[in-house]
């Protein structure tokens, strides 16, 4: 039978023991998180490189597929009679393709058929540049164009002469505008009177010449109207001698009272004081110019 003193000494070993073996397990636990942790982060990189990798040969194989269309469609039309390779085109065309590689080559045949119909536009077929890289030549993306420059005929002696008497006479132009001093201006002197005067006769003269002008043109004389406003004159200066008489000095004051009464007469009959405001607005000037 254990006694209190060993008991209290084997229940202070198994405090340890399990506090030792919680410690172990925490450390072993710590371990290998890490190394779980390191493990997946490195295969999350190698991941990573993989899809990269992929990437990278996936557009390598497009570049070099889109190189090869061309090329193989510059030899086509180099050389109109060679003729295709049936095998190569047909394991081309039986070999699946993914969406992208689909609009690849779609792409390249609208290319090439771009570049078909320039060639057959073009007056002259144009060689281009051919780089050649290691183990094969291949064609480079970026077509590069000849570009021709023409120099400019050299001038004859003739126009070297010409163009140097020009030169020599727009100099001595120049200069003898520089050395003739312009005429120096006379101001003449008027006083306020004059001036105002001058401006006045102007301002006349124009409203003259402008009113001459516009009755001118759109109150022309007419001989019939003319003619008309003559035989009314005479027609009235024969009335009023026929009425009046004729105006005489040494006439009576009897002579006077009866001509005074013959007026009388004539103001106190309504027509002929009609007929003689429509005579006398006929021989008037125009309202506009009196």
């Amino acid at each position: 039978m254990f006694t209190n003193l060993q008991f209290r000494l084997f229940a202070v070993d198994i405090g340890e023991v399990i506090t030792a073996v919680f410690l172990i397990i925490t450390f072993l636990s710590w371990v290998f998180q890490a190394i779980s942790s390191k493990q997946e982060k490195e295969n999350e990189r190698q991941g990573q490189n993989a899809k990269a990798r992929a990437k990278r040969q996936q557009r390598q194989q497009q570049k070099e597929s889109f190189e090869s269309e061309i090329e193989r469609f510059l030899k086509e039309v180099n050389n109109p009679d060679a003729k295709r390779e049936p095998a190569r085109e047909a394991a081309r065309d039986a070999a699946p393709l993914s969406l992208e590689q689909e609009r690849q080559r779609q792409r390249e045949k609208d290319f090439a058929d771009e570049l078909r119909r320039e060639q057959q536009q073009a007056p002259r077929r144009r060689e281009p540049l051919v780089q050649k890289r290691s183990g094969r030549s291949a064609r480079s993306l970026e077509e590069e164009f000849e570009i021709e420059i023409v120099d400019e005929p050299p001038q004859t002696p003739a126009e070297r002469r010409r163009q140097r008497q020009l030169e020599k006479a727009r100099v001595r132009q120049a200069a003898a505008q520089r050395q003739t001093p312009a005429p120096p201006i006379q101001a003449k002197q008027e006083s306020l009177r004059e001036r105002s005067l001058r401006e006045r006769s102007l301002q006349k003269t124009e409203l003259g010449s402008g009113v001459t002008s516009h009755v001118a043109q759109y109150m022309r004389p007419d001989p019939a109207q003319q003619a008309h406003f003559q035989s009314l004159g005479q027609g009235v200066i024969s009335s009023v001698t026929s009425h009046l008489g004729q105006d005489d000095p040494g006439l009576k004051p009897e002579a006077a009272e009866r001509r005074a009464a013959k007026v009388r007469a004539l103001f106190n009959n309504k027509e002929t004081i009609r007929q003689a405001i429509l005579v006398n607005e006929i021989l008037s000037k125009p309202k506009a110019l009196r």
